[in-house]
């Protein structure tokens, strides 16, 4: 049954497209561009919704300040909905990374998964780590995209892996412990 799961796993592998880091590279580019022209846009933003508050109903001022808010509004709702479009690409370039941690057995010896959580749950929660690590990632501290988002696509199983083993304790009624004590339980666990 195992060798079945691994099997299944591959295959699903070969039909995520291959990393390539240059036109990742590319897209990060644009994707940090589009990022700051939406923080600038919604500045804006709140700076003429400020406007439109000062000016009284009715005056020329306010109505001026109005269209322009609503211009300013549709060039956000566009640039939001083109990062968005970009961060899925980005998403798409880098599948094979959440396959590659699943696949990795590094950290199986000091954090053994619950049997209860199954392959595909890790599956869904690497993708959201994948996308948490896209949106949070900052290319200029100089790390490699792929180192970054590998810890967080793996902290964010682990995380669900707690959840899961404190939601199985509480129904047993085991006291509720720290994170920090239930990852050192888990490590000498996995030791034995």
């Amino acid at each position: 049954e195992h060798r079945e799961v691994k099997k299944e796993r591959t295959n699903l592998q070969r039909k995520v497209p291959m990393y390539d880091e240059k036109i990742n590279d590319e897209l990060f580019s644009v994707f940090e561009k589009l990022q700051k022209e939406e923080s600038k846009l919604k500045e804006q933003v709140e700076d003429l919704q400020a406007d439109i508050d000062y000016f009284e109903e009715g005056t020329s001022e306010r109505e001026k300040a109005e269209k322009e808010i609503q211009g300013v509004k549709s060039e956000l709702e566009r640039k939001t909905e083109e990062r968005i479009n970009i961060r899925n690409r980005i998403v798409e370039n880098n599948m094979r990374l959440v396959y590659f941690v699943l696949n990795n057995e590094r950290y199986s010896k000091f954090y053994r998964l619950p049997s209860d959580y199954t392959e595909d749950d890790r599956l869904q929660e690497g993708h959201i780590g994948l996308i948490h690590a896209v949106e949070k990632f900052d290319a200029s501290k100089g790390f490699e995209f792929s180192t970054y988002a590998y810890k967080c696509i793996w902290s964010t199983i682990i995380k669900n892996a707690v959840v899961i083993d404190k939601e199985r304790a509480t129904t047993r009624g085991v006291l509720e412990i720290p994170v920090a004590s239930y990852f050192m339980a888990r490590k000498l666990q996995a030791n034995r």
